[in-house]
């Protein structure tokens, strides 16, 4: 029984990640925001959702929120567990991307004292990167990202 009712819980969750993520593809990320506002908060902690939800900040050019959660981020996926080493080199180099786009003006810290470690983009393994990771947080910089080979 407990099976069923963990499939329940889980659609509206999956429904409100497609929700959000075309709402982000759209360009309406105040909106994509407020859908992932709106989960319990059990969910809106876990680290996909934080992870879009600091997208959204990038977009909105929301310096201050990034600056202050991606570097909890960057240490979270560091230290988890349920990561494979491709993935959390993955989404290392994903933030350093966010966090170093050169088109954003103004870097996020003067010093230039954040860093992004074994972010480096050859190092990442695309092959071993699940596809929910890339799709979500496409790393189109990377020289194997398929549009660019």
């Amino acid at each position: 029984m407990s099976r069923v009712l963990d499939l329940i819980y889980r659609i509206p969750t999956a429904i409100a990640w497609i929700r959000a993520c075309q709402l982000s593809s759209d360009q309406e990320h105040q909106r994509a925001l407020q859908v992932i506002d709106d989960l319990p908060a059990r969910e809106r902690e876990k680290l996909g959702w934080r992870l879009l939800r600091l997208q959204q900040h990038f977009f909105l050019k929301d310096d201050q929120t990034v600056a202050r959660e991606a570097p909890v981020l960057v240490a979270e996926i560091q230290a988890a567990t349920g990561l494979t080493p491709d993935a959390k080199r993955y989404l290392g180099a994903y933030l350093k991307w966010l966090l170093s786009y050169d088109e954003r003006g103004a870097p996020l810290r003067p010093d230039g004292s954040f860093v992004v470690e074994n972010a480096r983009f050859e190092e990442v393994d695309l092959s071993k990167v699940p596809s929910g990771w890339k799709e979500a947080f496409p790393l189109r910089s990377h020289p194997n990202w398929p549009a660019n080979k």
